[in-house]
């Protein structure tokens, strides 16, 4: 029989709802723009960290969308509070969200308890909001394993605990949500930690492991990851992936200067987007201050976009990026 879904009537304070919301959208810019998911200066407030904030699942989702965030069947509560903090384990510096609705349910409602760890992740030129499903030790060797195309043989090892069926993750997929797991057939305390030495050779299409557990016998497997391409053929649709980067920003630019001296107004994230190229935003991101306003902005000589708001005054000036990793467009002042 289906569980019957926890209902709440909670009023969340609309102004401190928009300040919270635009204290994690300045941490989560500085991420972007500093291209690094543990910088320190995102989230300073330690006691907003702490105390959390109160933040309905449409709203968060907005903002994750925002910022391009990709996240895959995010599944959350209506409601839920939101805490912020910085890994202690060192060799994973990442900030840590802690998504939990428990202080809002009544003692009749504990069974809807939802309490879950996410990070964000760094996968090629996207960031991707990710829940911690073990612990950060193994979720770091799992993306190790998957950011890098080849590894020689090399050992990692991790701590981790198991589910009842005993399954360990040997490999995912991040971006088609896919996890290659193995069932091991000692007997392990499930929610107890456990040493797990892995010794695995990867190439482009097969990983070879060799896996003990407590420093038990080793057990021999191997997975394949990914088909052989044919070199004879090439469908029309991958021949977008032989564009250069120059290519791309020849028609970013093209893009801009189309929009250039059209009537645009920021949306109330006080941004405007001209769209995409190659997956990646042409954003103007302004501060809060300058949301649901009228602007305009000009291309000077030099390529550099001069943003003014309706009276004319200079609000911040951008380039064209060389190199983008989540905006086209990059803030010279």
């Amino acid at each position: 029989m289906a569980r019957k879904k926890a209902v709440l009537n909670i009023n969340i304070d609309k102004e401190k709802l928009e300040a919270d919301l635009d204290y994690m959208s300045a941490g989560l810019e500085t991420i972007i723009q500093e291209d690094n998911t543990g910088t320190l200066n995102s989230f300073s407030n330690n006691n907003k960290n702490d105390k959390g904030f109160l933040i309905d699942k449409k709203s968060f989702k907005k903002l994750l969308n925002k910022h391009n965030i990709l996240y895959d069947n995010l599944k959350l509560p209506e409601f839920f509070y939101i805490y912020i903090k910085f890994s202690p384990i060192v060799l994973f510096k990442r900030w840590i969200f802690i998504i939990s609705n428990k202080d809002l349910l009544k003692v009749s409602q504990r069974a809807h308890i939802y309490e879950k760890e996410f990070y964000l992740l760094k996968i090629k030129d996207s960031f991707k909001f990710i829940d911690i499903v073990s612990n950060i030790a193994h979720e770091k060797f799992l993306v190790t394993l998957f950011q890098r195309k080849n590894i020689p043989e090399t050992t990692y090892k991790f701590r981790t605990s198991f589910n009842k069926k005993k399954e360990l993750a040997i490999y995912k997929d991040y971006f088609k949500s896919k996890t290659s797991s193995i069932v091991l057939k000692q007997r392990l305390e499930p929610e107890k930690s456990h040493d797990i030495a892995v010794s695995v050779i990867k190439d482009a299409n097969l990983i070879k492991y060799r896996i003990s557990v407590n420093r038990g016998k080793k057990i021999n497997c191997s997975i394949r990851v990914s088909k052989s391409k044919s070199k004879t053929t090439i469908k029309k649709s991958v021949i977008s992936d032989f564009k250069s980067i120059a290519d791309y920003r020849n028609e970013a630019e093209s893009i801009i200067k189309q929009a250039a001296g059209k009537k645009l107004k920021t949306n109330k994230f006080a941004n405007i987007s001209l769209g995409r190229v190659n997956r990646i935003p042409i954003l103007i991101n302004l501060s809060s201050k300058y949301k649901n306003i009228p602007i305009s902005f000009k291309i000077s000589a030099n390529d550099q976009l001069d943003i003014f708001n309706e009276k004319k005054v200079p609000i911040k000036s951008f380039r064209v990026a060389s190199n983008p990793k989540s905006n086209w467009l990059e803030r010279i002042s």
